[in-house]
C-alpha cells in the first residue's frame, strides 16, 4: 500500500485532471481497431514556435495528439498500430 496523503477530489492515476491513463489507452485502442491489417498511424505532436531568435511562443499541443495521448511535450510522435499478438490466429 502507498502511504499517500491526498485530497478526495484528486485522482492519483489521472494523466490530466479527470482523465485517467486507461481512458487515453482506450482512445488509442479504438483508433488501432479502425486501422487496416499491417498498418500504423503516425500522429505528430506540435513543434515549438519561434518568434525571433531564442524567443518562443507559448507551447500548445496539437489537440488530436493530446486527445489520444495526454502528452503535452513538443516534437513528440505517437505510433499506433495493432499489436502482432492480436493479429495472430492459432
Amino acid at each position: 500500500m502507498y502511504d499517500v496523503m491526498c485530497r478526495d477530489d484528486v485522482d492519483l492515476f489521472a494523466v490530466t485532471p479527470g482523465i485517467s491513463a486507461l481512458e487515453y489507452a482506450q482512445r488509442r485502442w479504438k483508433l488501432a481497431d479502425l486501422l487496416e491489417r499491417n498498418s500504423v498511424a503516425v500522429i505528430a505532436g506540435a513543434d515549438l514556435k519561434y518568434r525571433s531568435g531564442a524567443v518562443f511562443h507559448e507551447f500548445h499541443q496539437d489537440p488530436d495528439f493530446f486527445y489520444l495521448t495526454g502528452f503535452n511535450e513538443p516534437e513528440a510522435l505517437a505510433v499506433i498500430g495493432m499489436p502482432l499478438r492480436m493479429l495472430s490466429t492459432y
